[in-house]
């Protein structure tokens, strides 16, 4: 049996025009079957060539809903992606997707990866101090994905409230002093503070576990 892959042209989008962490969007697809993978690929290659062609965007795949959840939830953040990409390119896309509207929430949509500083951040001080809420085995094995914010109570959503079907009991909010160079994104009207994958904390604690969250709210 022959194995169903992505369209040449569209795996080279996804990883480098996008910048998407393959293992993430392949947690996805490796589920489904081949039938529908290879629906998928017909889909996201005219997603693609819609994206770069001069013709306005077809969103017409924003509403589909034909197959299970997984399946809907899947297309429907595929063009969403290539939407974007049809808007904006370079710095600008990739930005767009990592703070799109739509990742962080219940729904699955793909993980962008910035592996480059968007701006110049040395006018910061050379130590930050910042949080993560996130599952205590990030703590643990001193592996911690991007996204951080300067405030505990942002934190706490995306530890304790912001998610669904997560184990709340291994769910943390991580207290870390880093350095300014470790910086590839700020927003400061959103709080967030995006660092380099695989940089090391100068130092790092648990401030709040859920018992200590669901006692705080009592208070």
């Amino acid at each position: 049996m022959i194995k169903v892959e992505l369209p040449t042209s569209v795996l080279d989008c996804l990883k480098n025009e996008m910048q998407i962490e393959m293992k993430h969007f392949y947690s996805a697809y490796d589920n489904f079957e081949d039938r529908f993978k290879v629906k998928a690929n017909n889909m996201m290659l005219e997603m693609f060539n819609y994206a770069h062609s001069s013709d306005e965007f077809n969103c017409k795949y924003h509403d589909y809903l034909e197959g299970s959840l997984d399946q809907i939830q899947f297309i429907q953040s595929m063009s969403e992606c290539f939407e974007a990409l049809s808007k904006y390119s370079d710095k600008e896309l990739i930005i767009e997707l990592f703070c799109h509207g739509s990742r962080g929430g219940g729904d699955w949509f793909p993980i962008v990866v910035i592996t480059d500083p968007i701006d110049d951040y040395s006018h910061y001080p050379s130590q930050l101090t910042l949080y993560r809420g996130c599952d205590i085995e990030e703590f643990h094995t001193n592996r911690y994905w991007q996204s951080w914010t300067t405030e505990l109570d942002t934190a706490k959503c995306f530890a304790f409230t912001h998610f669904h079907n997560l184990n709340l009991n291994n769910r943390v909010i991580v207290k870390a002093q880093v350095k300014s160079n470790d910086i590839v994104l700020m927003r400061t009207g959103e709080n967030e503070v995006a660092l380099k994958l695989g940089f090391v904390p100068i130092s790092h604690e648990i401030v709040m576990n859920y018992d200590d969250f669901e006692k705080s709210k009592s208070i």
